[in-house]
């Protein structure tokens, strides 16, 4: 009997500053979540180092929620914020990831000085606030009958949703080792 030979790998860095596009995994909703969950993204396009993919299409990248907030009485919109943890590599090696993301539709404000996204701030997504239409209908139903002009305020704004497939750009935050087979000899 003969053993198959050993796998033979070799070391390669993701230089910190790399750039990701990723998408929502999934639709999320402010109402169904806690601050300190995580939720999943997963990347559009290979991360390459030379000629060898070292983050493939759909990896796994996580984010934690910082605040979940649903929408409101008086009509104030609900609101959802995370931030970036990490991306997971070929060899399963978690690389850490800038806790920004700017939206994959945001314009350049200084990249050519930085090598940066524009915008970079910590994902969020705001529901829909109805306040100016709920004071606007208090003031009209307050003039005609004051009591009615409450029953306004149980009026409530819509929650935050990020829904599947919401692209955004992230980037790695430090250079790390990631190992790769390399070819039979």
């Amino acid at each position: 009997m003969s053993t198959p030979a050993p796998i033979q790998t070799r070391e390669l860095v993701v230089p910190s500053g790399t750039v990701l596009e990723v998408e929502a995994a999934y639709t999320v909703n402010s109402l169904d979540l806690k601050p300190g969950e995580r939720i999943s993204f997963r990347v559009l396009i290979p991360i390459a180092v030379g000629d060898t993919t070292v983050i493939e299409k759909d990896a796994l990248v996580t984010a934690r929620i910082i605040k979940s907030k649903r929408g409101g009485h008086w009509g104030i919109g609900g609101k959802l914020i995370w931030s970036m943890e990490d991306v997971v590599a070929v060899d399963n090696t978690r690389v850490p990831l800038a806790p920004e993301t700017a939206s994959r539709g945001a314009k350049p404000a200084n990249a050519e000085a930085t090598n940066a996204p524009p915008n970079m701030k910590q994902g969020r997504v705001n529901g829909t606030s109805h306040t100016g239409q709920v004071a606007a209908m208090s003031i009209v139903s307050g003039a005609l009958f004051p009591p009615l002009a409450l029953l306004n305020g149980f009026k409530r704004g819509e929650d935050a949703i990020l829904r599947e497939g919401r692209r955004f750009v992230v980037m790695t935050t430090q250079d790390t080792p990631v190992k790769v087979a390399t070819a039979r000899e």
